[in-house]
């Protein structure tokens, strides 16, 4: 097991405090000390900040796509000099919409530029005074902000740093989706650890007589790595609340950290994506809900297609998998959709489509998902596609189906509920 983030999150204003950064900056590489020196390499270190719509409340919507590139950038420069690899604006809130929800929106691909290693997303379901809501305008333009990012660079990789989410609280770890909330008054901030877990699964069962032997030495180890991760941090001041560890199967791109390879292990489904996958996903799911450790964010099965190895190869293997088929996994798993490469003419109206049946998921099962999804210009479905990245294998790009031949969706509905 692996720590693949510290990600600490902060009550951050539009006027950026160098000092408050500071501090946690130095609280994070104490925490990254302490893990080390037991033994757990410490990939990442990171900074979420509270939703960037809120931070910006107080500007004008004819202000505010200059006022958020002003404040991306003055907090991704403290960010670095305070050490933090990566920084999340967090969501531009649409549940429900305000004047400055959609010019943010539309200037989140000039926002995103300001730094490096700033991150951002878009909410495009959520409750509401007990209600399911989902905000199909802002579907709409989180699809375009997804077009734009694609065409940056000519290779889509700039759609790393951008995601939808629906019903996704505060406080989980993982980019993108990480933004901060307190959860009492004054409260300086809080951290939680995003774990790299994958490779527990594969060792795990390797070799398991049975698959409730398999379920149990995933358990085991989980809460052996995770005690020992927990036991690291009780010699820190507890300067900032500590929200858990999410221990989610986040995987690298080689075989022996592959959830990917690790569900093939198992026997039910000879190739990921093949019939049995499903259940080999709720079976994975359910040990991981088994863990007895303080727990926070996702905490369950991801599968994300570029960052895994055997994902990656079986995208390669035409009609093994598919977006519906990743879609129906999430019933079971976590996450929903991530680095996802598809075709790179997929039409606003499709990606408008994918993320509408990804936040409809998140609501009608009361899970929080996000869609991370790669057009790949100049690929068409079957293509390879590859990035000079650590944490990408080379992939298939999925097969398309087709939208709009405006690119656009017909339907011009904002707010709808479930």
């Amino acid at each position: 097991m692996k720590v693949r983030s510290i990600t600490i999150g902060l009550p951050l204003t539009a006027e950026v405090s160098g000092q408050m950064i500071d501090a946690a900056g130095d609280f994070a590489a104490q925490v990254k000390d302490a893990l080390q020196a037991a033994g757990l390499e410490v990939q990442t270190m990171r900074l979420a900040a509270p939703p960037l719509s809120s931070v910006l409340a107080g500007v004008g919507a004819a202000d505010v796509a200059v006022a958020a590139m002003t404040y991306a950038g003055s907090l991704a420069r403290a960010a670095q000099a305070a050490g933090f690899n990566y920084v999340s604006l967090g969501p531009v809130l649409a549940i429900p919409p305000d004047a400055n929800t959609y010019p943010l929106i539309e200037a989140l691909p000039e926002i995103l530029e300001q730094g490096e290693g700033l991150f951002a997303t878009v909410q495009t379901g959520a409750m509401l005074n007990g209600r399911r809501m989902v905000n199909v305008r802002a579907a709409r333009a989180a699809a375009q902000v997804i077009r734009a990012l694609a065409e940056r660079g000519n290779d889509g990789f700039a759609n790393l740093n951008f995601a939808a989410i629906a019903n996704c609280a505060a406080n989980i770890p993982f980019f993108p989706v990480a933004y901060y909330a307190p959860q009492g008054e004054g409260e300086r901030g809080s951290y939680g650890l995003a774990l790299e877990t994958a490779d527990l699964a594969v060792a795990a069962f390797n070799d398991a007589p049975n698959l409730e032997t398999a379920k149990q030495r995933l358990v085991d180890a989980l809460e052996h790595e995770g005690n020992q991760a927990l036991q690291a941090l009780q010699g820190l001041n507890p300067r900032y609340r500590f929200n858990g560890l999410d221990f989610s199967t986040a995987p690298f791109p080689a075989p022996e950290s592959s959830i990917g390879n690790a569900i093939e292990q198992l026997g039910v489904a000879p190739r990921f994506g093949m019939s049995g996958t499903l259940f080999s996903a709720a079976l994975l799911t359910s040990a991981l809900a088994a863990v007895k450790l303080p727990r926070c964010g996702y905490s369950g099965l991801m599968l994300p297609v570029l960052e895994d190895s055997t994902l990656a190869q079986r995208s390669m293997e035409v009609g093994l998998y598919n977006v519906d088929s990743l879609l129906l996994y999430s019933a079971v798993c976590g996450l929903g959709l991530d680095t996802v490469p598809l075709p790179g003419d997929i039409s606003a109206a499709e990606l408008t489509g994918i993320l509408l049946d990804m936040t409809a998921l998140a609501l009608k099962l009361n899970k929080p998902l996000t869609a991370r999804l790669f057009p790949v210009p100049g690929k068409v479905g079957g293509d390879k596609a590859a990035w000079d990245f650590a944490f990408f294998a080379p992939g298939g790009v999925l097969v398309g189906k087709g939208g709009a031949a405006d690119g656009e969706m017909a339907v011009r509905d904002e707010l709808v509920e479930l």
